[in-house]
């Protein structure tokens, strides 16, 4: 079972032995990947800038989530600010 949105990603797997597992996500800070309910840290990427994570044998469920770090915090608010002052700018004129 899969199920996949623009900032998530749940799946069920079914491994036969312990393996790297390559999602269909682009490598990209903000990421987070849990097994089980569990925070896990991604492998390198593969050849093809994709995420890998490690699995154990036996089912599994696997989560991604495109979180917001607080560098994205900072750039918006930032983003916000500039386009208030803009808009003040061309309101006085």
């Amino acid at each position: 079972m899969v199920s996949r949105g623009p900032i998530s990603l749940t799946a069920t797997v079914q491994a036969t032995s312990d393996c790297t597992l390559e999602l269909p996500i682009a490598y990209f800070p903000g990421w987070r990947i849990s097994v089980d309910d569990v925070e896990a840290t991604p492998d390198p990427p593969s050849p093809t800038g994709r995420m890998r994570v490690a699995i154990a044998s036996g089912q599994h469920r696997l989560a991604a989530e495109f979180v917001r770090t607080p560098l994205r915090w900072a750039a918006d608010i930032t983003s916000i600010v500039a386009l208030l002052v803009a808009l003040l700018l061309l309101r006085r004129r």
